[in-house]
C-alpha cells in the first residue's frame, strides 16, 4: 500500500516541477517579446547606432519570436539595402532581450521574410538569415534574393 502512494507523491512533485518550468520559460518569452517590442516602438535616436530609424520601423510589418528566432516579415517591396541594417537591429535588440531574461545561448537568430512576385507568383520568401554571436557580438548576414527554388 505504501508504493503505490510514494509512486503517486513522486509524479505529483514531478508534475510541479515539469509545470513550473514550462510556466517560467512562457513567462520568460514574454518578457523577451514585450522588451523587443519596446525597443521597436522607441523613439528613433541619431546618436544611437543600433535604433531603429523610422524608414526601417516603417518597413516592418511585424516580428515573431519562437524559441532563439526572431522572424520579421517586411513590407512588400523594401528596398533591398534596409535588409541588413533591419535584420541586424532587429537581431541585437533580441539578444539584449534575452540576455536580459537570462536566456542565455551560444547564438541568436534572425530571420527575414518579404512578399515579392517571383515567375508571377507573389508570396512569402525568407530573404536574410542573421545570426547574432552571444560570446563576441559578432553579427553575420546572409542575404537571398526570393526566388521560387528556396522554397
Amino acid at each position: 500500500m505504501r508504493k503505490p502512494r510514494q509512486a503517486l507523491v513522486l509524479f505529483l512533485i514531478g508534475l510541479m516541477v515539469l509545470s513550473a518550468g514550462c510556466l517560467r520559460k512562457t513567462i520568460t518569452g514574454r518578457q523577451i517579446e514585450e522588451k523587443v517590442q519596446v525597443f521597436f516602438d522607441s523613439s528613433p535616436d541619431p546618436s544611437n547606432e543600433n535604433s531603429l530609424t523610422v524608414e526601417e520601423k516603417g518597413a516592418v510589418e511585424r516580428f515573431t519570436i519562437v524559441r532563439n528566432i526572431i522572424r520579421i516579415q517586411l513590407v512588400e517591396g523594401t528596398d533591398r539595402a534596409m535588409w541588413e541594417p533591419i535584420g541586424s537591429k532587429m537581431a541585437r535588440a533580441f539578444a539584449m532581450a534575452c540576455r536580459e531574461a537570462t536566456m542565455f545561448r551560444p547564438s541568436y537568430y534572425c530571420e527575414l521574410w518579404i512578399v515579392a512576385q517571383v515567375e508571377g507568383k507573389s508570396d512569402s520568401f525568407k530573404v536574410a538569415d542573421i545570426t547574432f554571436n552571444n560570446q563576441s557580438e559578432r553579427i553575420l548576414v546572409e542575404l537571398y534574393s526570393p526566388s521560387r527554388q528556396r522554397k
